[in-house]
């Protein structure tokens, strides 16, 4: 079993997402400086107390990862993220994210509205696509596209 803290000896850079001011995330943070290691951390609202450990690691002058734009430069890559093709398996979804007919889909309530549903979580966690307050969807970085809401 590998004890959080002794991750940070295994990666180049050690990214805290929102973590309170006693979090464990902040030990793994710290045994990462300790070792040379990068320190990155997602900021927070000022106001939750979840995210007071990993905003004190911005202002204690850790990278400051606000996008998947500077998660990659922070990682050495030479196109930003959102520049990545949809996997084959999200292609469709990400077609009726980007020409419209997402609301169609979702809403006809068949068994593939819950393949979208999934493959919608997955463009979004490679930073293709966006969750908008009012509950539609976005490309990120593709030049426009209609807006699928749901």
């Amino acid at each position: 079993m590998v004890v959080p803290r002794e991750e940070s000896a295994f990666s180049q850079m050690t990214v805290v997402v929102p973590a309170a001011g006693m979090s464990g995330s902040l030990h793994t943070a710290e045994a990462a400086l300790l070792r040379g290691r990068t320190v990155a951390a997602v900021p927070g609202p000022i106001n939750d107390p979840v995210s007071e450990g990993s905003n004190a690691l911005i202002a204690d002058g850790a990278l400051a990862i606000i996008s998947t734009g500077s998660l990659g430069e922070a990682l050495g890559f030479d196109q930003p993220l959102q520049s990545v093709s949809p996997p084959a398996e999200q292609v469709v979804t990400w077609r009726l994210v980007t020409n419209g007919g997402l609301a169609d889909e979702l809403s006809s309530g068949g068994p593939r509205s819950a393949q979208v549903m999934s493959d919608l979580t997955r463009l979004e966690l490679l930073g293709m696509i966006e969750r908008l307050p009012g509950g539609g969807w976005v490309p990120i970085g593709h030049g426009g596209g209609s807006v699928g809401s749901i």
